[in-house]
């Protein structure tokens, strides 16, 4: 089962992402940040929780300026501001991370951090035509949702 919290520190996920994504050296400019999670009913985990539900439980401003949307599979998107390197992108994550956990347990529902969902079949809760495309194409390689 995965774990609902980190297992990387700020530091290690840093150097992680640097060795990755830049391996000719540092980053030059601004370092941003995209996070998803998994969000459960923890009474209920087999709950589709609605993309709304969750929007109006992680509703209201964060420390770090990070930005909140859902993803066409219900996960829980955090877009970080923008930073000078990604050990100032992680630190605020972690802030807005922690804020978001709080509100969405005070609305009864958890952040679960894993790629794929562990309790519920594939479910498109943004219907857009972008994701109906998508959709299509995964389907008609023999990938049913993207899988």
């Amino acid at each position: 089962m995965p774990t609902p919290s980190p297992t990387l520190s700020s530091e290690a996920a840093a150097a992680v992402i640097a060795r990755a994504l830049c391996p000719a050296g540092p980053v030059r400019g601004s370092v941003g940040l995209e996070v998803e999670w998994i969000v459960v009913d923890p009474d209920d985990p087999a709950r589709q929780v609605p993309a709304d539900e969750v929007l109006a439980a992680a509703a209201g401003p964060l420390p770090a300026g990070g930005q909140v949307g859902t993803e066409p599979g219900g996960q829980l998107e955090l877009t970080s501001a923008r930073y000078a390197d990604a050990l100032a992108a992680l630190a605020a994550v972690d802030a807005d991370e922690e804020t978001l956990r709080r509100r969405l347990r005070a609305s009864g529902l958890a952040l679960v951090a894993t790629g794929v969902d562990p309790f519920r079949p594939p479910h498109r809760s943004v219907d857009l035509p972008r994701y109906r495309a998508m959709e299509a194409a995964f389907d008609s390689r023999g990938r049913p949702a993207g899988s």
